[in-house]
C-alpha cells in the first residue's frame, strides 16, 4: 500500500513538471554577427579605397531577395529597408580596421560582436552591406554600393559573416534625411507658439492703440 501511495506521488510530480517545462513559454536566442571585409571596398573607379570613415550599413533578409531602401519624392532615405529586410547596424570604414597579417587593410571594417538580434523576433537567412562614400547625409547625391546576399551561417549563437570586399560604389543618386517625428511635432509646436505668441501681441497692440483713440477722443470732447 505505502509502495502504491509513492508511485502515485511520483507519478503525480513527474506530471506536474512535465506540465510546467511545457507552459514555459519559448525564449529567443541572441544572435552575435562578427561582420568584415578582409579586402577592400572601392570607389567606382575599381582601384580607390572606400575612405576612412565611410558609412556601411549590415542588413539581414529573410526570402533571398535585396529589397531597395525606402525614397521620399526622387530620393533614397539612407539606412531605410523595405518588404522582409531590415536593417541591422551601421558601421564606418577604419573604425576599426581589417587587420590581416599584422596589417591594416584600407577601406575595411571590423565589427567584432557589437551588433546582435533576437531569432524569435526577426527572421534572418541571408546578410548584405550597402556602403557609401560620404561621411554624413546632408542631402544630394552619394555614390554608393552593395554587395550580393550571404548566407548567415549561425555558430554557437555567432554569426561570422566575411562580406570579401572588392564591391565598388558604382552608383549615384539622391539621399535625403527627414526629421525624427518627434523632431519635427516640436519644430511645428515651436512655430505654432511662435505664431501664437505674434497673434497675442498684434491684438494687444491694436487694443491699446483703440484706448489711447478713445481717450484721446474723450479728451478733446
Amino acid at each position: 500500500m505505502r509502495t502504491g501511495r509513492k508511485a502515485k506521488r511520483w507519478l503525480l510530480g513527474l506530471a506536474i513538471g512535465i506540465v510546467c517545462l511545457t507552459s514555459v513559454p519559448a525564449r529567443g536566442d541572441i544572435i552575435s554577427l562578427i561582420a568584415y571585409v578582409s579586402s577592400a571596398l572601392l570607389l567606382d573607379d575599381g582601384i580607390t579605397a572606400l575612405p576612412y570613415g565611410s558609412i556601411v550599413y549590415i542588413y539581414g533578409d529573410a526570402n533571398g531577395d535585396i529589397d531597395p531602401m525606402a525614397m521620399f519624392n526622387d530620393c533614397y532615405l539612407p539606412g531605410t529597408a523595405t518588404d522582409d529586410d531590415i536593417l541591422l547596424g551601421v558601421v564606418h570604414i577604419g573604425q576599426p580596421y581589417y587587420n590581416a597579417g599584422g596589417g591594416d587593410i584600407d577601406g575595411t571594417f571590423l565589427s567584432d560582436m557589437v551588433i546582435t538580434w533576437d531569432n524569435t523576433e526577426v527572421n534572418i537567412e541571408n546578410l548584405y552591406i550597402r556602403f557609401f562614400n560620404t561621411l554624413d547625409f546632408t542631402g544630394g547625391e552619394v555614390a554608393w554600393g552593395q554587395s550580393p546576399l550571404y548566407e548567415a551561417e549561425e555558430n554557437f549563437l555567432v554569426v561570422e559573416q566575411d562580406f570579401e570586399g572588392g564591391w565598388e560604389a558604382d552608383s549615384n543618386n539622391c539621399f535625403v534625411v527627414i526629421p525624427e517625428p518627434s523632431t519635427a511635432h516640436l519644430m511645428l509646436l515651436s512655430l505654432a507658439l511662435l505664431a501664437g505668441m505674434g497673434a497675442s501681441v498684434r491684438k494687444q497692440s491694436r487694443s491699446q492703440r483703440a484706448d489711447e483713440k478713445a481717450s484721446k477722443e474723450a479728451s478733446a470732447s
